[in-house]
């Protein structure tokens, strides 16, 4: 038992490097020429939402294209003490271009990212307006049992009531990621608990009070990194 553990924990840990890291070759220019793109950045770090906002992001590395990895070091420069070059940084190593500092922790190669919410093996791949980039540090330097975890929505408006679909992604007998609905899963508004749980599907209707709101969600049973969802009610 203990081996097959063992086993499981490292398959694990390289699946988190894997999607840390980058191929120097996928970074394409386009040809577009553009200055900067507007995303949505989403940066947690050991289990804490940092970020979750619109971000100008622009070719910080002069590559000629504007790719995830500049997205995270714009958002850095936005929103970190210090810039990307306090609080970001990624390197080459044996496996790529890989993160090695995400928000000022450096814990050894442990991060994941996504871009709009899918894997992508490289931090090179190109992003545009409107794509949503996610960030994290693992919590779990254990198990690396840290579960990506996503709202159907980013940003909303409403005149009051929401409905949200929370996912998260696992893995299947193959290690090939896989969308699995987050179900009985708790919800938080503006960092506090509130009395709503998703149903079977990952599905929850919040009725929410004028003003802007963040929406999250928690539970014992897993360890996710932490969704979000920025609600405007009008």
């Amino acid at each position: 038992m203990k081996k097959v553990l063992s086993v499981i924990m490292i398959m694990l840990l390289c699946a988190a490097l894997l999607c840390s890291c980058g191929k120097k070759d996928e970074a394409v220019d386009t040809g577009e020429g553009e200055n900067s793109v507007t995303v949505f950045a989403v940066i947690s770090s050991e289990g804490s939402l940092e970020v979750y906002e619109e971000v100008e992001a622009t070719d910080v590395d002069g590559d000629g294209v504007i790719t995830v990895s500049d997205a995270i070091a714009s958002t850095h420069d936005a929103k970190y003490d210090g810039g990307a070059a306090a609080g970001y940084l990624a390197q080459d190593t044996e496996y790529g271009i890989s993160i090695a500092k995400l928000w000022g922790v450096e814990n050894g190669g442990s991060y994941g990212f996504y871009l709009n919410n899918a894997f992508v093996d490289t931090l090179l791949a190109p992003v545009a307006d409107g794509d949503i980039v996610s960030a994290y540090s693992f919590s779990d330097l254990v198990g690396w049992s840290d579960m990506y975890s996503y709202f159907d929505k980013v940003q909303v408006s409403t005149d009051g009531e929401v409905t949200l679909t929370l996912t998260y992604i696992g893995f299947d007998e193959n290690w090939s990621p896989v969308d699995i609905p987050a179900a009985n899963v708790g919800i938080t508004v503006d960092g506090e608990v509130v009395n709503s749980v998703t149903d079977e599907n990952g599905t929850v209707t919040l009725t929410l009070e004028k003003g802007e709101h963040v929406v999250s969600a928690y539970t014992d049973a897993m360890t996710l990194v932490p969704p979000v969802c920025v609600v405007t009610v009008g």
